[in-house]
Protein backbone atom coordinates (compact mmCIF):
# COMPACT_ATOMS: atom_id res chain seq x y z
CA UNK A 1 0.00 0.00 0.00
CA UNK A 2 1.00 3.62 -0.65
CA UNK A 3 1.13 5.95 2.09
CA UNK A 4 -0.01 10.02 1.32
CA UNK A 5 2.75 12.26 1.38
CA UNK A 6 2.60 15.48 3.04
CA UNK A 7 1.34 18.25 0.27
CA UNK A 8 4.07 20.78 0.46
CA UNK A 9 3.51 24.52 0.70
CA UNK A 10 6.46 25.32 -1.52
CA UNK A 11 5.22 27.71 -4.71
CA UNK A 12 5.98 25.74 -8.00
CA UNK A 13 7.91 27.24 -10.89
CA UNK A 14 5.24 27.42 -14.11
CA UNK A 15 6.72 27.71 -17.55
CA UNK A 16 5.10 28.61 -20.40
CA UNK A 17 6.12 28.57 -23.93
CA UNK A 18 5.02 31.23 -25.75
CA UNK A 19 3.50 29.78 -29.76
CA UNK A 20 3.09 33.67 -30.66
CA UNK A 21 4.28 33.14 -35.05
CA UNK A 22 6.74 35.76 -35.99
CA UNK A 23 6.09 37.17 -39.48
CA UNK A 24 8.94 38.23 -41.49
CA UNK A 25 10.31 41.60 -41.00
CA UNK A 26 8.95 43.70 -43.89
CA UNK A 27 11.72 44.36 -46.67
CA UNK A 28 12.16 47.93 -47.15
CA UNK A 29 14.65 50.39 -48.77
CA UNK A 30 16.78 50.37 -45.72
CA UNK A 31 16.67 46.87 -45.51
CA UNK A 32 17.76 46.11 -48.75
CA UNK A 33 21.62 45.42 -49.24
CA UNK A 34 22.60 48.42 -51.32
CA UNK A 35 22.78 48.07 -55.26
CA UNK A 36 25.95 48.42 -57.20
CA UNK A 37 24.44 50.43 -60.28
CA UNK A 38 27.70 50.83 -61.93
CA UNK A 39 27.05 47.30 -63.45
CA UNK A 40 24.90 48.82 -65.42
CA UNK A 41 27.25 51.23 -67.12
CA UNK A 42 28.10 50.49 -70.74
CA UNK A 43 26.35 50.20 -74.03
CA UNK A 44 22.88 49.00 -75.02
CA UNK A 45 21.14 48.31 -78.35
CA UNK A 46 17.25 47.29 -79.13
CA UNK A 47 19.13 44.74 -82.20
CA UNK A 48 21.48 42.35 -81.82
CA UNK A 49 24.37 44.51 -83.77
CA UNK A 50 24.87 48.54 -83.24
CA UNK A 51 25.29 48.70 -87.10
CA UNK A 52 22.27 50.18 -87.40
CA UNK A 53 19.20 50.90 -88.18
CA UNK A 54 18.76 51.19 -84.30
CA UNK A 55 18.72 52.85 -81.14
CA UNK A 56 21.63 52.92 -78.52
CA UNK A 57 21.46 53.79 -74.69
CA UNK A 58 25.44 54.41 -73.17
CA UNK A 59 25.28 54.80 -69.19
CA UNK A 60 28.23 56.50 -69.07
CA UNK A 61 28.67 56.60 -65.23
CA UNK A 62 26.48 56.00 -62.29
CA UNK A 63 27.46 56.99 -58.80
CA UNK A 64 26.40 54.63 -55.99
CA UNK A 65 26.31 57.41 -53.18
CA UNK A 66 24.49 60.45 -54.56
CA UNK A 67 22.26 58.12 -57.49
CA UNK A 68 23.36 60.34 -60.01
CA UNK A 69 23.71 58.93 -63.90
CA UNK A 70 24.84 60.05 -66.76
CA UNK A 71 23.61 58.70 -70.06
CA UNK A 72 23.41 59.33 -73.69
CA UNK A 73 20.60 57.71 -76.18
CA UNK A 74 20.68 57.90 -79.94
CA UNK A 75 19.40 56.43 -82.70
CA UNK A 76 21.67 55.20 -85.84
CA UNK A 77 20.55 54.68 -89.34
CA UNK A 78 22.08 51.91 -91.90
CA UNK A 79 25.53 52.86 -91.84
CA UNK A 80 26.17 52.90 -88.08
CA UNK A 81 26.01 56.55 -88.26
CA UNK A 82 24.00 59.01 -85.65
CA UNK A 83 20.80 60.08 -87.14
CA UNK A 84 19.05 61.46 -83.44
CA UNK A 85 21.35 62.14 -80.88
CA UNK A 86 20.29 63.13 -77.66
CA UNK A 87 22.05 66.07 -75.41
CA UNK A 88 23.89 64.31 -72.67
CA UNK A 89 21.86 63.17 -70.12
CA UNK A 90 21.82 63.77 -66.09
CA UNK A 91 19.71 62.74 -63.76
CA UNK A 92 19.18 60.58 -60.64
CA UNK A 93 18.30 57.04 -60.04
CA UNK A 94 15.32 56.85 -57.83
CA UNK A 95 14.25 53.74 -55.19
CA UNK A 96 12.04 51.84 -58.01
CA UNK A 97 15.40 51.75 -59.99
CA UNK A 98 13.90 54.38 -62.40
CA UNK A 99 15.36 57.19 -64.18
CA UNK A 100 12.99 60.30 -65.27
CA UNK A 101 14.80 62.57 -67.91
CA UNK A 102 14.05 65.69 -70.06
CA UNK A 103 16.01 64.94 -73.66
CA UNK A 104 16.37 67.51 -76.24
CA UNK A 105 17.90 66.04 -79.90
CA UNK A 106 20.20 67.17 -83.11
CA UNK A 107 17.33 68.26 -84.49
CA UNK A 108 16.11 70.44 -81.11
CA UNK A 109 13.05 68.32 -80.69
CA UNK A 110 12.57 67.93 -77.02
CA UNK A 111 10.85 65.52 -74.55
CA UNK A 112 10.82 63.72 -71.35
CA UNK A 113 12.06 59.83 -70.61
CA UNK A 114 11.96 57.11 -68.21
CA UNK A 115 14.44 54.46 -67.84
CA UNK A 116 14.67 51.29 -65.95
CA UNK A 117 17.01 49.61 -64.67
CA UNK A 118 16.97 45.78 -63.34
CA UNK A 119 19.32 45.18 -60.62
CA UNK A 120 18.26 41.16 -60.79
CA UNK A 121 19.49 41.55 -64.56
CA UNK A 122 21.75 44.27 -65.37
CA UNK A 123 22.46 43.17 -69.23
CA UNK A 124 19.14 44.96 -70.28
CA UNK A 125 17.38 48.00 -69.42
CA UNK A 126 13.95 49.34 -70.61
CA UNK A 127 13.26 52.70 -72.29
CA UNK A 128 10.37 54.85 -72.90
CA UNK A 129 10.29 58.36 -74.40
CA UNK A 130 7.82 60.55 -75.61
CA UNK A 131 7.91 64.52 -77.73
CA UNK A 132 6.90 67.07 -75.91
CA UNK A 133 8.16 69.40 -78.15
CA UNK A 134 8.20 68.83 -81.87
CA UNK A 135 11.27 70.21 -83.95
CA UNK A 136 9.82 72.41 -87.38
CA UNK A 137 12.04 70.53 -89.85
CA UNK A 138 12.84 66.99 -88.97
CA UNK A 139 12.44 63.43 -89.90
CA UNK A 140 11.20 61.38 -86.89
CA UNK A 141 12.15 61.62 -83.33
CA UNK A 142 13.69 59.78 -80.53
CA UNK A 143 10.53 58.55 -79.30
CA UNK A 144 9.50 55.49 -78.61
CA UNK A 145 5.59 55.85 -79.08
CA UNK A 146 4.70 56.26 -75.23
CA UNK A 147 6.31 52.26 -75.18
CA UNK A 148 9.10 50.79 -73.51
CA UNK A 149 11.68 49.54 -75.56
CA UNK A 150 13.79 46.55 -74.10
CA UNK A 151 17.85 47.10 -74.72
CA UNK A 152 20.32 44.48 -73.92
CA UNK A 153 24.08 45.11 -73.33
CA UNK A 154 26.90 44.82 -76.43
Amino acid sequence: TTQPTEATTQPTETTTQSTEITQPAETTAETLPPIDYTVFCGNYSDTETVEGPCYTVRIISVDNETKAIELEISFVGRNSSPIYVAEQICSTVTSDHTVQFEWKDSWENRGVGTLILNPDDPSTVQLMMTVTEEAEVNRATLSTHDEYKTFTRR
